[in-house]
């Protein structure tokens, strides 16, 4: 009985002892993360009129042990307006540099009427991240023993918008059009609908 509790007193040393070194690790190392740019956001474009969003961001463990992240979650925004968002499961961030690839995809029926406008143009834009991640903390880099949500945002400025293909450019123009004159088309539907009842009803 005394060599079970004593196995059993060892066991919880072992596990006290690799939090402990784990979380101390982390800890001192805290202030040196940091999630930045690995290059300039990528904006193309997969007929007929989706857009798709590529973001490879710099991660930087600056501890002795590795990171498993569970679940990213992000939010994007161009020029200040939401525009997308996108799920990461299981990342894990090995000590030093790490490379993390986030993408979402939309339909231009998504954009507002500014950006629209802009992306008609051919302006470039400003894309904004910004998300946060489940991380789980490890026992000697095996064992999950709980989990804590850390987040993260990063900028990026002067992003090319590519060439529109016809068909998206076709689309946004229309688009465009109702965005301009879309009180006066309102009020057109509107007359054409009250019309096509009185005719009904006679």
């Amino acid at each position: 009985m005394k060599i079970l509790t004593a196995i059993k007193v060892m066991f919880y040393l072992i596990v006290i002892s690799g939090i402990v070194v784990y979380a101390l690790d982390l800890y001192t190392s805290r202030g040196n993360w940091s999630v930045n740019l690995q290059r300039t956001p990528e904006i193309s474009v997969e007929p007929p009129t989706t857009l798709r969003v590529s973001i490879d961001l710099k991660v930087l463990n600056p501890s002795h042990s590795k990171v498993v992240i569970r679940d990213l979650w992000y939010n994007i925004y161009i020029n200040g307006l939401f525009s997308g968002e996108g799920f990461k499961p299981y990342v894990v961030l090995s000590p030093g540099n790490n490379t993390l690839r986030l993408v979402t995809s939309f339909d231009l029926n998504r954009l507002s009427c500014s950006l629209a406008e802009t992306f008609y143009r051919g302006e470039n834009v400003s894309i904004y991240i910004s998300g946060y991640a489940i991380a789980n903390l490890m026992v000697f880099g095996k064992f999950s023993f709980r989990s804590v949500m850390v987040p993260f945002n990063v900028t990026a400025k002067e992003v090319k918008v590519p060439k529109l293909p016809e068909t998206a450019r076709s689309f946004l123009y229309v688009y465009i059009y109702y965005c301009q004159h879309s009180t006066e088309i309102e009020k057109i539907l509107s007359k054409i609908s009250s019309s096509s009842n009185l005719f009904i009803s006679h």
